[in-house]
């Protein structure tokens, strides 16, 4: 038992390790997503796959860790754990003597995840009750069957709700707004209900829980951008750069004024970071509309990193092995 203990604590110090390798990498290709000279879609798109970089690696080392001792123990073929030549091994089947130090950093890493994984569990909970509570005080639009009026004082237009999206929006917002800019305004954030980008967001901050720490906050911060200008390229597409474009400043001038936070049920913020470079590229030239692919896409990236961690899984093993070996002297 102590020994499984043991190895199991010293595979999770080597996918903290995996994670990390991978979570260095996030950064400089967030940086030219960000520069790339395509449809905001795409980027948020690539955004979105560079945030399960380290999820993926921690994939992939876990099952190439965890299978060859699995199929030992079900009789299928034998592992090579008796055939090591001249350093120990990673087995949670037949573990060997742990090292120390790799433990300790497992216990680590046991207890971040465990910490990080409470606070986004917590976090959730308060936020779909929130939404709850404010889906039940709100009236269907009768007009649009996705938008929600809220009798509130607060300027907010915001895309909410991962699985049943819907846009909420105060009666304040529909009162003050320009009747020529609320059809604007609304189709923005309906393009968001459209995009699915409110669950986006949601699996962007579950694979943040396996990446390094400022990896899950960058992501996000690249991915929403993007998001935004594919929102304001569907928006525009049908009312006209410059009208968004106004829309988007009239909105942001009745949020100077003081207001409760619109955040706590996970929506869309409609005024987001970079609101000048999306109005100037609304009145020079709108950006091109595309669909967002990678959510529809991540159940299918995942079967194919197991797959591919499946068929490669005895040199993967023996690779982590051997990079423990080396930094090690495991």
């Amino acid at each position: 038992m102590i020994a499984t203990l043991g190895a199991t604590l010293e595979t999770l110090a080597v996918l903290a390790a995996a994670s990390a390798c991978a979570s260095l990498l996030v950064g400089p290709i967030l940086a030219g997503v960000r520069r790339l000279p395509v449809a905001p879609a795409i980027r948020a798109d690539l955004a979105l796959g560079a945030a399960a970089l380290p999820t993926a690696a921690v994939v992939l080392v876990a099952i190439a860790i965890a299978l060859p001792g699995g199929l030992d123990l079900l009789g299928v073929r034998a592992d090579h754990c008796n055939e090591h030549g001249g350093h120990g091994h990673l087995c949670l089947a037949h573990p060997a003597v742990a090292t120390p130090a790799l433990v300790a950093l497992g216990a680590l890493v046991a207890a971040g995840a465990a910490l990080r994984a409470g606070r986004w569990a917590a976090a959730r909970f308060i936020a779909a009750r929130d939404l709850a509570e404010l889906l039940r005080l709100g009236r269907s639009d009768p007009d649009r069957a996705d938008v929600v009026r809220l009798d509130a004082s607060a300027v907010l237009c915001h895309a909410a709700g991962a699985f049943s999206p819907r846009v909420l929006i105060s009666t304040r917002l529909v009162a003050e707004l320009a009747p020529d800019l609320l059809p604007a305004a609304l189709e923005h954030e309906r393009a968001h209900v459209r995009r699915r980008d409110v669950l986006a967001r949601d699996v962007i901050s579950v694979l943040g829980l396996l990446a390094w720490p400022g990896v899950p906050t960058a992501a996000a911060g690249a991915w929403e951008e993007a998001a935004e200008e594919a929102a304001d390229a569907e928006a525009a597409e049908r009312f006209g750069g410059h009208v968004l474009a106004r829309a988007l400043v009239a909105v942001a001038r009745m949020s100077l004024g003081p207001a409760p936070s619109a955040h706590s049920w996970s929506g869309m913020p409609f005024v987001g970071a970079r609101l000048t470079r999306r109005v100037e590229a609304l009145l020079e030239r709108p950006p091109r509309r595309r669909p967002a692919l990678a959510l529809a896409m991540v159940p299918a990236l995942g079967l194919a990193i197991a797959v591919l961690a499946a068929v490669y899984a005895d040199p993967l093993h023996h690779a982590a092995e051997t990079a423990l070996h080396v930094l090690l002297g495991a």
